[in-house]
This record gives C-alpha cells, structure tokens and sequence, in this order.
C-alpha cells in the first residue's frame, strides 16, 4: 500500500535523511529502490536516488540522504516526492507527498 502524504520541508542546500518503512515484505535484500522529486506529478525528476547513490537499506527500512547538491539551486516551493521498491515481477510505489524547499540565506558553505 502507498503511504500518501509524506510531506516534508527542507532549506535548500541543507542534509537531511527519510526514513522509510516497506510493509509486507520480510526484506529490502535484492530490491531496487529508487526515490526522486519533480516540480509536476509525472515530471522529469530534479534528483534521484537509488541504492548505488544515497539510499542505504536496514531490514525492511530504506533511509534516502539528501545532500546539499541536491537542493541547493531548486527554486524555493513545493515539489512532489516519491519512492519505489522493484524486483523482476513487480513494481511498487512506497510513499509520495509534498517536498517544500524552502529559501535560504546562507546557501554557501564557510
């Protein structure tokens, strides 16, 4: 089952981890996994993230890492997230939700 709504913000440019939990699997092991966000539902992705880049697995539990790259030059308003798990047979949506970037001031690193 899809988990809507899993809104989120985030300044650009700052880290930030999501967690998330895979119901009705006993494990991630040998799954794809992908999470990406777009300004339209149906967009084409601003980030994506995969186990090989930013998505590490525990279990039935996926953590994805957002960088700073990620969104530092992402115009500041809401985006549309989502994640997946693959395998050979099947694919399934995860979670999708609202991403607000919101503005930020000191977007450089000292």
């Amino acid at each position: 089952m899809t988990e809507e709504n899993q809104n989120f913000e985030i300044w650009q440019g700052d880290d930030l981890q999501l967690t998330f939990a895979v119901e009705g699997v006993d494990s991630l092991e040998g799954v794809n996994i992908r999470w990406g966000y777009a300004p339209l539902p149906g967009g084409a992705p601003l980030a994506v993230k995969t186990i090989a880049s930013g998505i590490a697995v525990s279990g039935t539990t996926f953590t994805v890492t957002l960088e700073p790259p990620d969104t530092l030059n992402a115009r500041p308003g809401n985006y549309f997230h989502e994640a997946e798990i693959s395998d050979d047979t099947q694919t399934r949506t995860i979670a999708i939700g609202t991403m607000t970037i919101r503005p930020a001031i000191l977007k450089e690193s000292p």
